[in-house]
């Protein structure tokens, strides 16, 4: 408990708080959900950014159960072909899953309680 550097998110009240945030109880139902919806799939994703940035700047402690879904539920996105096929613009359907594809990637990389 307390601080390890003076930046502002060296120090246990500041994580506390960024925790506070990002609403692990909302982040559990979105990946413990059996199926998702289309609409949910924007949720998910950024999701999945913050948690990523959150590590880039200090080693955020999330569940490994909330990373792990992000994982599924983005290869749920990946895969969904009707969806991708929706994009007026192929070359912007490209682009997401290959956005996507760094998203699980980085996810997979990062270590939660």
């Amino acid at each position: 408990m307390g601080a390890w550097g003076y930046g502002s998110f060296d120090n246990d009240t500041a994580m506390d708080f960024v925790s506070t945030l990002l609403n692990q109880k909302v982040l559990k139902a979105l990946v413990n959900k059996k199926r998702i919806d289309t609409w949910q799939y924007d949720e998910i994703r950024v999701s999945a950014e913050i948690l990523i940035h959150l590590h880039k700047i200090n080693k955020f402690w999330v569940d490994q159960d909330v990373i792990d879904g992000l994982i599924e539920k983005l290869n749920v996105i990946i895969n969904d072909k009707e969806w991708l096929d929706g994009w007026d613009n192929r070359n912007d359907a490209k682009a997401l899953i290959k956005q996507l594809r760094g998203f699980v990637k980085k996810l997979e990389g990062l270590e939660g309680y």
